[in-house]
C-alpha cells in the first residue's frame, strides 16, 4: 500500500528492477544490474522489497548457470520471509526445488518440495489463498518418487473437488489440475482453465470424476466462444447416471439456447431442471438467474428481478464474488437497455464495491 501512496519514495528501485527484468527476458546480461540493486531502507516495505531483491539476484545468476550464487541468494530470501512473509516463503521454496533438481540432489529437492506444498495446503485451508498458478508449478516441479503430503487431500476435499478422499483412480495431482480448471474458470481464464482440465481428464481412470471435469471443460468452450463444441459435450452429459451431473448438463443446454434466441425452449427446460433438482441442489441459483434474464428478455420484469436478486442475495452470502459480479454485470446491461441509468449507476457502485472485497 506504501509503494502506491509514495511511489517517489520507491521510484529508483522500481526503475532498476524492471531493467533488470527486463534484460533478463531478453536474453542480455543482468547480473551487475541485479547486484546494484539498492532497496529503500526504513519504509513499511523495506522487508518485502528485501526478499524481492533476493529473488531478483538469484533468477539473475540461475540465468548465467552460477547455481551456488542463486541458491545463496535464494536462500536468503526464504530466511528473511519465513516468519512475516509465509506465502513468499513458498514462492521461493520450488525455486530451491528447481535448482536443487538442476544439481542432481535429488533427496533435498524432494525435502524441500514436500515441506513446501504441505505449507501451501496450510495456508490455502487458513487463509483461503487460492493461487493456481503456483499449483501448476508444485505439479510440474515434482521430483520423481516425492509423495503428496496428506494435508493436501483434506484441503482438496473442502473446497469440494467432487473426488473421493484418496481413490487411487484419481490421485492428488490430477485433483489440483482439476481443482485449478474450476479456480481459472471463475476469474474468466478460460483457456488458461482448459489446459489445466484437459490435462486432468487425460490423466485420470475414474468415469465419474471425468464427467465433472467434463462439465467444466464444456464452460470453458461456451466461455471460449465455441457452442458448438460445448453443446457435443453437454449433449452426451445429460444422460448421465448421476443426477446432480444431468441437471447441470441440461441447465447449461437450455442456457446455451437462450443465449443462441430459443427463448421458449429454453424457457421449458429451466424450469423442468428446477423441477426436478433436490432443494440444495448447487446448480440451483445459476438456474434461478438464467431464467430471471429469461424473464427480462420476455418483459416480465418483476419475476425477472425477483429471481435475479434471489441468487445474487445467495451468492453474497456464499462469497462466490465471480458469479455475484457476472450477475450483476448482466442486471446493469438490461437496465441500460431499457434507459433506466439512475439504476445502472447504483449498480455500478455495487459491482465496484465487490469487486473491491
Amino acid at each position: 500500500r506504501d509503494r502506491r501512496s509514495s511511489f517517489e519514495r520507491y521510484r529508483e528501485w522500481e526503475v532498476a528492477r524492471a531493467r533488470v527484468l527486463a534484460d533478463r527476458l531478453a536474453g542480455r546480461p543482468c547480473v551487475q544490474a541485479a547486484e546494484d540493486l539498492e532497496v529503500p531502507k526504513d519504509s513499511p516495505a523495506t522487508l518485502l522489497l528485501d526478499v524481492d531483491a533476493h529473488l531478483v539476484r538469484g533468477d539473475a545468476y540461475w540465468a548465467e548457470d552460477r547455481i551456488d550464487e542463486a541458491a545463496k541468494e535464494w536462500r536468503a530470501a526464504r530466511g528473511l520471509a519465513h516468519f512475516a512473509l509465509p506465502y513468499d516463503t513458498l514462492r521461493v521454496g520450488l525455486a530451491l526445488v528447481a535448482l536443487e533438481g538442476r544439481r542432481g540432489a535429488v533427496d533435498e529437492a524432494a525435502r524441500i518440495w514436500t515441506e513446501t506444498v504441505g505449507s501451501a495446503a496450510e495456508l490455502a485451508a487458513s487463509r483461503g489463498i487460492r493461487d493456481p498458478g503456483f499449483w501448476e508449478r508444485a505439479i510440474d516441479r515434482r521430483p520423481s518418487g516425492a509423495a503428496w503430503p496428506d494435508r493436501i487431500d483434506s484441503w482438496l476435499q473442502a473446497e469440494s473437488d467432487h473426488a473421493r478422499p484418496g481413490d487411487p483412480e484419481i490421485g492428488v495431482a490430477t485433483r489440483l489440475l482439476g481443482w485449478i480448471g474450476r479456480i481459472r474458470l471463475e476469474r474468466d481464464e478460460a483457456q488458461l482453465a482448459l489446459m489445466a482440465l484437459t490435462r486432468a481428464c487425460e490423466a485420470t481412470e475414474s468415469d465419474p470424476y471425468r464427467a465433472q471435469l467434463q462439465i467444466l471443460v464444456a464452460r470453458a468452450m461456451l466461455a471460449m466462444g465455441e457452442p458448438g463444441q460445448s453443446r457435443l459435450i453437454l449433449e452426451q452429459l445429460r444422460g448421465n447416471a448421476a443426477i446432480e451431473l444431468r441437471l447441470e448438463a441440461r441447465a447449461l443446454l437450455a442456457a446455451l439456447d437462450l443465449r443462441l434466441g430459443n427463448l421458449e425452449r429454453g424457457v421449458d427446460e429451466l424450469r423442468a431442471v428446477l423441477a426436478e433438482a433436490p432443494d440444495d441442489w448447487p446448480g440451483r441459483f445459476e438456474t434461478e438467474a438464467n431464467l430471471g434474464l429469461a424473464d427480462l428478455a420476455s418483459g416480465r420484469e418483476e419475476d425477472g428481478l425477483r429471481r435475479l436478486h434471489a441468487a445474487q442475495n445467495q451468492w453474497q452470502v456464499l462469497r462466490r464474488h465471480d458469479a455475484l459480479i457476472q450477475s450483476l454485470a448482466n442486471e446493469i446491461r438490461y437496465f441500460e437497455g431499457v434507459g433506466r441509468m439512475d439504476v445502472v449507476r447504483a449498480l455500478r457502485s455495487r459491482l465496484a464495491a465487490v469487486g473491491r472485497e
